[in-house]
């Protein structure tokens, strides 16, 4: 609402004052007593014994996991959930763990019945809605709103102001945007966090879905101007086609005009006919400029909207694999909090840690490689050309690379290009042979774009951008060479096999340490990942 800021009442509300007499008492029981009676009949099973026992029993436990510091959902009245949920979310609690608390609560969230305060907080901006007008923010801080121009959703009536535009403002669109991103938001949640905890996701498929996550983002993000540039170029067309229909209509009534003959009452008569005939031309093409603005506006209204859902859905979900599955893999649930910041999986930077120890791991009998560390790199100014924006990430397993034309008039872009491989284990046996597997797909327009992806062992000390002469290919050792994906080629390639454990005399001793090597994964043009081994006895 203008003039009013976010979280506060406006100001006609906060200064309504209303008499507490007998009158507004008998009003506010009759009020009260209307609302029970919506709820019963929305919760007709509201008052039965076997629902208050279980909400007894939910309410409990909820309780309990409050004071432990886990996670609970957001509203604890549970009248608020119909007796099939509380039935399903009690079960969930059996076991009185910090997962089974979460599974719940996210349950909870996801199946809450509306409430006439759900509506205040979507108008108001306040509470959950409040913390989602940053949903369109890319990781970069660019509002992916700013790149919309709105120039079709213009409130002038076409043609003199006569027909008058049938669909959602700027300000209503975005809002209603917003409105049905916070009503699916929690649900998007739960059927991720659902999946991801019983399909047993670990750091690894975090990672990957993150870059499959941000890839999405930045497709769709990409697709609003184009959307609006063909919302712009309909309307263009209707409106060169009314006035070439109007200048016709002028053009026939002028002939009609001039071509009138006879008496001077004659003359009046077909006066009058070409007359009503002109005006309904000129209506016809007012009514078919109309349906065309409303067509086109339409359109791209409902392409905007579901654009902007699947950005907030896969910004969510994102959010979602750091803040709960990522966390549950590595046996930190007693972290998880609902809000604010996490911690991103993998490394966008120069450094990746390696995830916890496995402290059920047994080493090897006999002298093997271990895995000491990883290092991680995204290169420097992956692109510092003018016209485009580039973003790369690297981490355990995944890569993601997108190039994205921001400004001027190429006609190359945008590319995304996604890497996966599987990460090799914590010890090698010499000699002994382990699976591989690695895939690389892209999204290129004609003319521009490619990824590549390579893994191969070499010596620890040699970075990113260079090898030895003595690197062993790991991908396609059979002399297919790495895997590629270019713009005039296929966009898809993948490639399964095994790989060989060196024997104890390769890498290299530095400075009288144990003997190491690395495994690297090379990924063109984003960076690398590096695995480290070093002997042990």
């Amino acid at each position: 609402m203008p003039g009013t800021r976010w979280g506060q009442r406006p100001a006609q509300y906060s200064q309504i004052r209303v008499a507490d007499g007998p009158l507004h008492r008998v009003a506010r029981l009759i009020r009260a007593s209307f609302i029970t009676l919506l709820l019963m009949i929305a919760n007709p099973w509201a008052a039965s014994a076997d629902a208050a026992t279980t909400r007894r029993a939910l309410d409990q436990m909820i309780g309990t996991a409050r004071e432990n510091g886990w996670v609970v959902p957001r509203v604890r009245d549970l009248s608020r959930y119909s007796p099939q949920v509380l039935d399903e979310a009690l079960a969930m609690m059996q076991g009185s763990g910090c997962r089974n608390a979460i599974e719940a609560a996210l349950y909870l969230d996801a199946n809450r019945l509306p409430d006439l305060n759900d509506a205040a907080d979507q108008a108001l901006g306040t509470g959950l809605a409040g913390n989602l007008f940053g949903i369109w923010i890319k990781p970069d801080e660019l509002s992916l709103i700013d790149m919309l121009s709105f120039g079709w959703l213009e409130t002038a009536g076409a043609v003199g102001g006569t027909v008058r535009n049938a669909v959602l403002t700027s300000d209503a669109l975005l809002n209603h945007n917003r409105a049905v991103a916070l009503a699916s938001r929690e649900a998007w949640v739960q059927d991720i966090v659902r999946v991801g905890f019983s399909q047993g996701w670990d750091a690894n498929v975090v990672a990957r879905g993150e870059a499959q996550l941000e890839a999405r983002i930045w497709e769709n993000a990409e697709a609003l101007p184009r959307i609006e540039a063909k919302a712009e170029a309909a309307l263009a067309t209707a409106r060169i086609t009314y006035a070439f229909d109007t200048e016709r209509a002028g053009k026939r009534y002028e002939l009609a005009i001039h071509q009138i003959t006879g008496t001077e009452a004659a003359r009046i008569e077909k006066r009058a006919l070409v007359q009503n005939q002109f005006i309904a031309d000129k209506l016809a093409a007012m009514t078919r400029l109309a349906a065309a603005e409303a067509a086109a506006r339409t359109t791209a209204t409902r392409k905007i909207g579901q654009t902007l859902q699947n950005i907030a859905k896969a910004r969510v979900q994102a959010d979602a694999l750091r803040r709960y599955i990522l966390p549950i893999s590595e046996g930190r649930c007693e972290e998880i909090h609902k809000d604010g910041p996490v911690t991103k999986a993998g490394c966008t930077g120069e450094t990746c840690d390696l995830p916890a120890a496995n402290p059920d791991f047994v080493p090897p009998v006999g002298g093997y490689w271990a895995l000491v560390g990883s290092i991680g790199r995204v290169y420097e100014n992956l692109n510092d050309h003018e016209c485009y924006e580039t973003r790369g990430t690297v981490s355990n397993g995944s890569a993601s690379y997108s190039d994205a034309l921001v400004a001027c008039s190429y006609r190359w872009g945008p590319i995304h290009a996604t890497y996966a491989w599987s990460p090799p284990p914590a010890a090698l046996v010499p000699g002994q042979h382990y699976p591989i597997s690695a895939s690389v797909s892209g999204q290129y327009i004609d003319g521009h774009g490619g990824a590549d992806l390579n893994i191969y062992m070499d010596v620890s000390d040699t970075k990113c951008r260079y090898a030895t002469g003595g690197a062993v290919a790991l991908i396609r050792p059979d002399g297919g060479g790495r895997l590629e994906t270019n713009w005039n080629r296929e966009h898809e390639d993948a490639w399964s096999g095994t790989f060989s454990a060196p024997e104890a005399g390769f890498g290299e001793s530095i400075e009288g340490s144990a003997p190491r090597f690395q495994i690297k994964a090379s990924t063109y043009p984003v960076g690398c990942y590096r695995y480290i081994y070093e002997w042990h006895e």
